[in-house]
């Protein structure tokens, strides 16, 4: 604590600082995104909770890693240095084989090779050696081009864990910033702006906050209206309904249109993944580009101009192909249902981010465009 004396911190502040005073630098952490709260009035203390999450959640890091390393003591396996030296032997067993050429297990190798050692991830996830793989007969498998390959995985990984963490402690940052905003008497002109903004010109994101159900639909809107999380309950919010007042009540909504945002948002960052392959049902493929081609009126795309029959590729809540027919409001929801086609595994309420990607997108397949198939025959008859 005499850091926190060193640096004037007031009590609110010593108080802070006593949660996380194990992790390195936490005292002059905290004393600059003090200084930078004193130097940005708009800021208020956004700096310091920044901060404070940052080192919470290295703290729990430092920890997870601690016990990690208590688990492979404990099994009688060798730590590695975190990191590598350059005059190191050691490599990883998915880099080995045996001398016939076999796979070699972490198991296995645990019980018959005295170079048995493990080094921590940056997960803190065990990654099995051998210390010395000539010395045990061991092979090097792959080549250098697949040495390469690998170590630019590697470095990708590196960079998506990095990426992680900085979210993580940036959505705790941001949902108490959201709890103190719903906290006031009156919701304010930009509260306003953007319950009416996603009610309005954004209904989709909504709606699948809407489809959720249990935890996932009521944990941030307990958080945010500082509320028991009451997830069993047929009416979880009733309660609360009642005994807010008429001039807070809009709070609520902000509440659960904050919460709908969240959910949108992911902790893990995850890129596309190459040669991924989407399977849809044939027979309704073809349903609903014949609804879409017997249309006599079709909804355009926003960078489109001319009106044809096409299939839209879509990736939103899950991802599907559409007919792009003009419906009418009167329309059966039997005949609604046929004009979308969800691909396999990918239905409602399914997140295709990790396939396809973050952004959302609607991409058009001209049903009469011969461009479209290898032989130039028209896409709807090809079909």
């Amino acid at each position: 604590m005499h850091n926190g004396t060193r640096y004037r911190f007031d009590l609110i502040e010593l108080a802070d600082l006593a949660e996380v005073e194990d992790v390195p630098s936490a005292a002059s952490d905290l004393a600059r995104a003090k200084r930078k709260d004193s130097e940005d009035p708009k800021a208020r203390r956004g700096n310091w909770q920044h901060t404070l999450a940052t080192l919470h959640q290295e703290q729990a890091d430092r920890r997870k890693r601690a016990a990690a390393e208590q688990a492979l003591t404990e099994a009688g396996v060798k730590l590695l240095p975190r990191y590598r030296q350059t005059d190191a032997t050691e490599r990883p067993l998915s880099d080995l084989t045996t001398g016939l050429d076999k796979e070699i297990t972490a198991e296995a190798h645990a019980a018959q090779c005295p170079g048995h050692a493990a080094r921590l991830d940056k997960e803190h996830r065990p990654v099995y050696f051998c210390t010395d793989p000539e010395k045990n007969r061991h092979k090097i498998k792959g080549a250098t081009d697949g040495e390469e390959a690998r170590e630019a995985e590697r470095a990708e990984r590196r960079k998506v864990i990095e990426s992680n963490k900085a979210t993580r402690a940036a959505r705790e940052v941001r949902k108490d910033f959201v709890t103190e905003l719903v906290s006031h008497k009156a919701m304010s002109e930009a509260g306003w702006q953007l319950v009416s903004s996603t009610v309005l010109n954004n209904p989709d994101l909504y709606r699948r906050f809407m489809n959720k159900t249990g935890k996932g639909a009521t944990a941030d809107v307990a958080r945010f209206t500082r509320a028991a999380d009451p997830e069993s309950k047929t009416e979880p919010f009733a309660d609360l309904i009642q005994r807010t007042g008429k001039a807070r009540r809009p709070q609520l909504l902000l509440a659960h249109i904050a919460a709908a945002h969240e959910a949108e948002m992911h902790d893990n960052m995850t890129s596309f993944i190459p040669g991924a392959r989407l399977q849809f049902p044939l027979a309704q493929v073809l349903a609903a580009a014949e609804h879409a081609a017997a249309a006599t009126e079709h909804k355009l795309l926003h960078a489109e101009t001319v009106p044809r029959p096409c299939l839209w590729w879509v990736k939103d809540d899950g991802t599907y192909l559409m007919s792009n027919a003009v419906i009418g409001e009167d329309t059966p929801a039997k005949i609604r249902a046929r004009t979308i086609v969800y691909a396999d595994g990918w239905g409602t309420g399914t997140d295709a981010r990790s396939l396809l990607g973050g952004d959302d997108f609607a991409e058009p397949f001209d049903l009469c465009d011969p461009t479209r198939t290898s032989d130039g025959t028209l896409l709807v008859l090809w079909l």
